[in-house]
């Protein structure tokens, strides 16, 4: 009777400690970051690799410790057929995303047409994932280089008919949302090399930071709802110390972008090498933001911080291969400053940590629209070039590490003859909110 006993025990004993293993492992994660890069495909980030290394795989997201998957990211009523994309020469031309539909699908889990944030193809409001973290005891943090306003940050916080509704998502954002942190371009003040802006329409000037007067209420000093930092000083500082409570706006000393709006690039010149006229000093670099972000939320329970290099984007636009090879070595100096930050300061345990794009820009491709670029060593740009100055129906990458990385695979059960396993963008919100499940 007492070994019967004894077992018993011992089998409930057992069964309490796989409960408690269990619980244990399906515990959100405490922090989820979410790293866009605004029209980065394979080939951005496999040029950039061979103009800093002359090697592939060498950026730190490509080390064996992050999963790597591929994603589709077409909108409401579009499709991705695997065969299709490598055997018919247009098809990724066709049937393309614009930012917001993919920032809304990334943040809500759900396809929407283009041009709409935060709602469905019919107009319904959806769950963002600023509401979802918010009701979850999460802080939130938004940080682009191109401005506060653009569709991939208020995709993550908004509900808006159109994406150029720049004042009412800056008001909806700033004071509305619960988000705590916001950073990016939009400076009225100033153009895109930091002089003073001479834009005569002045309702333009003010349409990223919700209009002048609502601009002038987050420079008083008496306004207590944010604190709003524009030096590179104020950047550098935050980026180095946590700031408490307070909740953070910065606006960097830009119009639109941090770097790629600089004088000294010829429209003309597609190929032009990366920092030919150098970088502005007098504005943060993206890991600068992203470290004071992390300052300033780390504080609480818990955040999700979204960081978008929102730029690529538009060099892809602009086909300037050279500069989009500096916003991606931009991006991923930002990534290594995360993943510097984690294992530093943080726990892989319960962080998550996702890299991905909203889609691809340009089809950048290989000589004669080979499917690689290639390599022209360390220092060189990579021959090849853009073959559009749109987006795409490609699909992108994904590199993932930490709590939650298991779930990121399981959705991806889709394989493409090319890119092997991938997931729908919309997945990658599931996936996350699977978390919390």
């Amino acid at each position: 009777m007492k070994f019967r006993v004894y077992g018993v025990v011992s089998a409930v004993m057992a069964l309490l400690g796989m409960a408690v293993c269990w619980t244990a492992q399906a515990a959100p994660p405490k922090v989820v970051i979410l790293m866009i890069g605004d029209g980065m495909g394979f080939n951005q980030v496999l040029a950039t690799d061979y103009y800093q290394h002359g090697a592939a795989g060498k950026q730190p997201y490509e080390a064996p410790e992050f999963v790597r998957l591929a994603v589709s990211t077409y909108p409401a009523g579009g499709a991705y057929d695997p065969k299709a994309a490598w055997s018919e020469p247009n098809y990724i031309n066709r049937g393309t995303t614009d930012s917001a539909a993919a920032a809304t699908a990334l943040s809500t889990g759900v396809k929407t047409k283009n041009g709409q944030l935060g709602l469905g193809p019919n107009g319904e409001r959806l769950e963002t994932m600023t509401d979802f973290m918010h009701a979850h005891g999460r802080a939130v943090g938004l940080v682009t280089t191109v401005p506060i306003t653009h569709a991939t940050p208020a995709g993550f916080a908004v509900h808006q008919m159109s994406r150029g509704n720049y004042t009412e998502i800056a008001k909806e954002m700033l004071l509305e949302s619960p988000v705590q942190v916001v950073m990016g371009g939009g400076h009225p003040d100033f153009d895109d090399d930091g002089k003073p802006n001479a834009e005569p329409d002045e309702a333009d000037r003010y349409q990223y930071v919700g209009g002048k007067a609502t601009w002038e209420t987050f420079g008083d000093p008496a306004n207590k709802a944010w604190k709003r930092i524009q030096e590179p000083a104020e950047f550098k500082a935050l980026a180095e110390k946590a700031s408490g409570s307070e909740r953070i706006l910065g606006v960097i000393r830009s119009y639109s972008t941090s770097q790629i709006g600089r004088a000294g690039h010829d429209d003309n010149v597609r190929d032009d090498a990366p920092y030919e006229t150098p970088r502005r000093t007098d504005v943060p670099t993206l890991a600068e933001m992203s470290l004071g972000a992390i300052n300033a939320l780390k504080s609480g329970d818990g955040f999700f911080l979204m960081v978008e290099g929102g730029a690529i984007d538009w060099a892809g636009h602009k086909q300037t291969f050279g500069r989009m090879v500096e916003e991606v070595i931009d991006f991923d100096d930002a990534i290594a400053a995360v993943i510097d930050w984690v294992n530093r300061e943080g726990n892989w345990d319960n962080t998550l940590l996702v890299i991905t794009a909203d889609h691809e820009t340009g089809r950048l491709s290989g000589p004669d629209g080979a499917r690689e670029v290639e390599n022209a060593g360390k220092g060189v740009l990579p021959k090849g070039g853009y073959l559009t100055k749109g987006h795409t129906n490609s699909l992108v990458p994904l590199f993932a590490r930490g709590q939650g990385t298991e779930i990121l695979k399981k959705y991806a059960d889709e394989q493409d003859p090319v890119r092997g396993p991938y997931l729908d963008n919309t997945e990658i919100s599931k996936a996350i909110r699977d978390l919390w499940n």
